[in-house]
């Protein structure tokens, strides 16, 4: 075997396994992107390891990744990313539900063990003092411990979203399968050196179900960017509204369901007399059939709109057009917080979460950005503020800036680097 040189270090190391990571244009791929920056800008140097992807870095991705070397997989076909034919789409989502609904861990694994000796010799050069793995797909922890272990180094696994412990992501898995995947997952948290989660509600969960490794779990919130904080303040926003216009970042799905705003928007007819009242529902992708039946059958189809996705800076100058900025999740992923609750902070708009989860009403309570309502009362209160009610008095939206600067990725990335160095001893 050939000998592999050794990279002097000048700086703290961190090998970062994410499978997704821009230009992928998914919601996990900010994660690591946001970390691998604000890590850099702290003194750490780090590395990459994704899936290679068709799409471009944009120009401020180029530039702030500079000095961040990535090792890019190939892969011979990728389901993650739009292109798809979509005349064989349904067949081909058909095969892989069904393989994916047998194949342990996931449909990624064969791709990264046919990678794994590359990735191997690509660390050994690249020499780090921790390898940090963020899953899904979970197989990047099966990555992120054999690469560990081939170095003898600190593996830290993070989770994203809870992986056996959810109620609900593997519903469509096959029995079997789920049993030797709760396998792999205790062994995973048993064998890393340090288990970080995005929510304190998953956090907890796990505390209870592995108590032996609950002194080595934590948890780091995605947080968010692209803000001067001392701007939130001074962006004028309605007092009142004759027409509220209220904005869903995303598409409503069974995970991110209609269904709590086809209530609000139901009552919100019933008590203004039957009459439509002056509210839209823009999101950026349309209703799915069942939710079209649902509105249409209620009599508030009328109220929702599709806009055309926009990202980055673009995302954020949409998102000031609005009023409010709506957040709905489903009651059996009360352990996750959505991306765009993230989204959503440096805004300078008032929030409103339909939403069960306790977490997000806690974070919206502690930064005085929103408020979590249920469907009844938020229709109440958009009643209320058709009738001349101040929106922001309503919403409780009285922002704190020292507080919101909490929740940013930057603190995120900070914590982080202090687990990093207690980890590997580095102080």
């Amino acid at each position: 075997m050939a000998s592999q040189t050794v990279m002097k270090k000048d700086a703290h190391r961190i090998l970062m396994i994410a499978p997704y990571f821009p230009p992928r244009k998914r919601v996990g791929s900010q994660r690591p992107y946001r970390m691998a920056v604000r890590l850099k800008s702290l003194g750490w140097q780090p590395a990459i390891v994704t899936i290679d992807s068709s799409s471009r870095l944009g120009e401020e991705e180029i530039a702030l990744l500079e000095g961040i070397p990535i090792l890019s997989l190939k892969t011979p076909l990728d389901r993650t990313t739009s292109g798809t034919n979509h005349g064989a789409s349904y067949r081909i989502e058909e095969t892989f539900s069904f393989i994916a609904r047998w194949f342990p861990i996931d449909t990624w694994l064969p791709l990264l063990w046919l990678h794994r000796r590359s990735v191997i010799a690509y660390a050994r050069q690249f020499n780090p003092d921790v390898v940090w793995s963020t899953a899904d797909p979970w197989s990047s922890h099966w990555l992120g411990r054999t690469v560990a272990k081939a170095l003898r180094v600190k593996w830290v696994a993070d989770f994203r979203d809870p992986w056996m412990l959810c109620p609900v992501r593997n519903q469509r898995r096959s029995r079997l399968t789920q049993v030797y995947d709760r396998r792999i997952e205790r062994r995973w948290i048993n064998d890393a050196d340090k288990i970080i989660f995005t929510s304190c509600v998953t956090e907890e969960r796990y505390r209870l179900f592995y108590p032996a490794s609950a002194s080595r779990m934590s948890t780091i919130y995605n947080g968010f960017e692209n803000m001067v904080y001392e701007e939130m303040t001074q962006r004028p926003h309605k007092s009142s509204a004759n027409e509220i216009r209220i904005v869903f970042l995303g598409a409503f799905r069974w995970l991110s369901p209609a269904i709590p705003v086809i209530a609000m928007l139901k009552r919100l007819k019933e008590i203004n007399d039957g009459i439509n009242p002056s509210v839209k529902i823009i999101s950026f992708a349309p209703l799915t059939d069942q939710d079209r039946i649902l509105a249409e059958s209620a009599g508030v189809l009328s109220h929702f709109e599709v806009h055309k996705p926009v990202y980055g800076n673009a995302m954020l100058d949409e998102l000031l057009t609005y009023d409010i900025l709506l957040v709905s999740a489903s009651e059996m992923r009360n352990d996750i917080i959505p991306a765009k609750l993230w989204d959503y902070m440096p805004i300078g708009r008032p929030v409103l979460s339909l939403a069960t989860n306790s977490e997000i009403s806690h974070i919206l309570h502690d930064t005085g950005i929103g408020i979590q309502l249920s469907p009844q009362d938020a229709a109440d209160g958009l009643f209320q503020i058709l009738q001349g009610a101040a929106i922001h008095q309503l919403l409780r939206f009285n922002p704190r800036i020292e507080q919101i600067n909490k929740y940013s990725s930057e603190n995120g990335a900070s914590k982080l680097a202090e687990q990093l160095s207690t980890l590997c001893h580095l102080h």
